[in-house]
């Protein structure tokens, strides 16, 4: 009787201990709730979900109020089944008066660098990014108006965003 009254009291202590790590620690069993408390610490409206990209143990999720028209990069890194906090870029608001607008973040973390762009212009059909380092790549995957690109190991530059239509028409360039 003594060793199930000891178990009960052990499993009792471990529960109440994660917990109050889970509430006070700032760690969150699904990637979904951390990103939701992230968002909300930082005040920001963007909830519907457009597309994330991993590297390692980060995940960085792109989020965007078609409404408001903005748009974040909200960071979150998985330690064991927990997830935290990781570093985020909240409430860029979407330039309307250019036929595409840019966006991106940079992580030493998270390894590499992102860059996502939204098409004010329904007709682009692709973006050509190329940076000041000679480095180029091509956006056409888009979702809900935004494609992005995640490249490892690359710090974050200025480039040239030439946009396109599906006749190979240059519609718009932009330097960022």
């Amino acid at each position: 009787m003594n060793r199930v009254r000891k178990l009960i009291l052990n499993t009792l202590v471990i529960i109440c201990s994660l917990f109050l790590i889970y509430y006070f620690g700032g760690f969150y069993i699904s990637k979904e709730t951390c990103d939701l408390h992230t968002m909300r610490s930082f005040y920001v409206n963007e909830t519907t979900y457009i597309m994330e990209f991993s590297n390692n143990n980060y995940t960085k999720t792109i989020y965007a109020n078609p409404e408001e028209k903005t748009m974040s990069i909200v960071g979150s890194k998985r330690m064991g089944f927990w997830h935290q906090t990781a570093s985020s870029s909240t409430g860029h608001k979407i330039d309307m008066n250019n036929k595409l607008d840019t966006f991106g973040s940079y992580s030493r973390d998270f390894g590499g660098m992102i860059t996502v762009v939204y098409r004010n212009d329904s007709a682009i059909d692709k973006v050509e990014v190329c940076y000041d380092d000679g480095f180029c790549v091509v956006l056409d995957d888009w979702k809900q108006d935004f494609a992005g690109v995640f490249i490892k190991d690359k710090m974050w530059q200025n480039g040239i965003y030439k946009a396109y239509d599906n006749q190979g028409n240059l519609i718009a360039e932009i330097s960022y």
